[in-house]
């Protein structure tokens, strides 16, 4: 926001404040100057989703298919070709305190018991590992629904920029050979409000303690 006076023959600013990204209702300035012109200088969020809705479908538009291999165009079903897969969502702007849950539906048969979701926010674009969370997975060739309390990790807040989803973590003791075939394929991935009746054991990098060596993300 800047202001200007419009007695000057050269309209520079006056003064400029920087708000961070936030939800605005109204906006009320005040200042001593009588006759000073207001400009603000607004930017939208991308693919800002309508908050009333209890979920949010997140299935398409993922991409950066990380050492995985698409079975079927348009699906996300996957032959996982490496010991590091993972796929990335962007231009979310989900409000992180309004939905609190992620359910992903998916069976794998990677021989592993942990799977991760990375996101990344508006204030905080990186996608890292204090931005992360491990969530325990059924490797057996069926769907299992996972409900993932996001707010476990004490950075989900704002608004959600990207999400990176890693179906399979391996690290020494579930390693990942390259003899074996192994699958993964997600039906479902969507943002919920409503608590679910069954959370899934998830855990921060450093609950696991994790330093970055343990798996291999």
């Amino acid at each position: 926001i800047k202001y200007y006076l419009s007695s000057a023959s050269v309209y520079s600013p006056v003064r400029s404040i920087i708000i961070p990204p936030i939800k605005l209702r109204s906006l009320q300035l005040y200042t001593k100057e009588q006759n000073a012109n207001y400009i603000a200088y607004v930017f939208p969020l991308p693919n800002q989703y309508n908050s009333t809705l209890e979920s949010i479908t997140l299935n398409e538009s993922w991409h950066s298919f990380h050492h995985l291999e698409q079975i079927k165009e348009g699906e996300l079903d996957f032959l996982i070709t490496d010991e590091d897969p993972f796929i990335v969502k962007d231009n979310i702007g989900v409000n992180a305190d309004t939905y609190k849950y992620l359910h992903i539906e998916m069976c794998t048969s990677a021989k592993t018991i942990y799977a991760q979701i990375y996101f990344s926010t508006i204030d905080n674009p990186d996608i890292t590992m204090d931005k992360s969370l491990f969530f325990k997975i059924i490797p057996d060739g069926i769907f299992h629904s996972y409900y993932i309390r996001m707010e476990n990790n004490i950075k989900w807040q704002g608004f959600v920029k990207s999400l990176r989803l890693d179906p399979a973590q391996y690290h020494d003791n579930y390693a990942w050979y390259s003899n074996r075939l192994e699958t993964c394929t997600i039906s479902l991935i969507e943002f919920t409000k409503n608590i679910p009746n069954g959370i899934t054991e998830c855990l921060t990098a450093t609950e696991l303690r994790d330093d970055g060596t343990t798996f291999n993300s």
